[in-house]
């Protein structure tokens, strides 16, 4: 009876590893010893798990594949795939299932210049150019979440408060005031997610949390003891938002994830530098410029979590690490990746808006530009 269950599991498994993308122009790449190559001037992408395999081809006339995801830890990327990606301008992806974007490439567009005048904002001359950029990003974030507290979570109550501090936006001149608001707002629109839960397709053996509605951003996991004598390990948990503890911060960290990739992929193609940013802290670990496009787009990613959780959830795209740690599973990974070009599409303004800017800067704040480049 053991030997048939696990044949069972084991086919189940291999059913959602090997799910059909929704979207034609996403191809996702999931399994054990998974191989991206290049045979006959084509890319060769075999995956899969053990015995069940497939193979699938994509050649140079096949002009409407626009992204290849990973979740493979195993296998091997050649670097002739790469440059046959890089040419037909697909952008290639590596995430791990611990929501860490672990690879990406895709074409770049260098522009000195930009740069320069990007580390200038950035570094806080030019005020007016981050001053308006953030109020840009920020209103446009605020103006999303109050739309699904009111349209899609009945908090009218909610959706007017956050509007009012997205005028409140509109109206300031000072990036710190800024920020203020949109924490402010951050508060109440997480409120009307109070009311949102999972509804399992079975219950048994579940955490009792998981069967809790919404409580948070903030992880569970900041409670988590380390000892002090020893090194934390790559795979404990990570204190804050990245490391959750329930299914709906998890799916939520996992969507964003996907969209940062998105952020970072426009940031490239267009000339900017996806490190340098304007409102999010630039540190040697993390994206800033791309963290600060993503406010845009994450009322969209929100979305995608709330239609998901509209339907009855398969307890199997969840587990539980011996940290308490929920890791997301196959196919639903799957399905969230499969949101990526839409989000690319929803980012690309905002990033081009940014660099018609940047290239705007008028000739009486040059001497500014060429006396702090020295």
């Amino acid at each position: 009876m053991q030997t048939t269950l696990d044949s069972e599991l084991s086919t189940d498994i291999a059913r959602d590893v090997l799910r059909a993308s929704s979207d034609p122009s996403i191809v996702i790449v999931d399994g054990s010893d998974v191989r991206v190559c290049v045979r006959s001037g084509q890319l060769q992408i075999i995956d899969g798990l053990n015995r069940e395999q497939r193979t699938r081809i994509i050649s140079k006339a096949d002009r409407d594949i626009r992204r290849i995801v990973i979740f493979a830890e195993h296998g091997f990327v050649t670097l002739d795939a790469i440059r046959f990606c890089e040419s037909q301008g697909i952008a290639v992806t590596q995430l791990d299932r611990d929501m860490k974007l672990i690879m990406s490439s895709c074409s770049v567009f260098v522009s000195p210049k930009l740069r320069q005048m990007q580390t200038i904002v950035s570094a806080g001359y030019l005020p007016h150019v981050r001053l308006e950029t953030t109020r840009t990003l920020l209103s446009a974030k605020l103006s999303g979440q109050a739309s699904i507290a009111g349209d899609i979570l009945s908090r009218p109550d909610i959706a007017a408060s956050i509007t009012e501090r997205c005028r409140y936006i509109d109206k300031a001149n000072d990036v710190s005031a800024m920020l203020g608001f949109e924490g402010n707002a951050a508060r109440d629109y997480w409120k009307a997610w109070s009311s949102v839960s999972v509804r399992w397709n079975r219950t048994k053996n579940l955490p009792g949390h998981w069967l809790e509605p919404f409580r948070g951003r903030a992880s569970g996991t900041q409670n988590t003891i380390v000892p002090a004598n020893r090194n934390r390990s790559f795979s404990e948990p990570e204190s804050g938002n990245r490391a959750a503890t329930d299914p709906i911060n998890a799916m939520l960290n996992y969507v964003y994830t996907v969209a940062t990739s998105e952020t970072m992929f426009s940031c490239l193609v267009h000339g900017l530098d996806p490190d340098m940013g304007f409102t999010h802290v630039v540190k040697s670990d993390r994206h800033a410029m791309a963290l600060d496009f993503l406010e845009t787009v994450r009322p969209a990613c929100d979305r995608v979590i709330l239609s998901i959780l509209s339907s009855t959830i398969d307890r199997g795209w969840f587990y539980e690490d011996s940290y308490g740690v929920v890791r997301i599973m196959p196919s639903l990974t799957h399905i969230i990746c499969e949101q990526s070009l839409t989000f690319a599409r929803l980012i690309e303004p905002y990033v081009k808006e940014l660099v018609s800017n940047l290239k705007a800067v008028s000739p009486v704040d040059e001497p500014i530009l060429q006396r702090n480049a020295g």
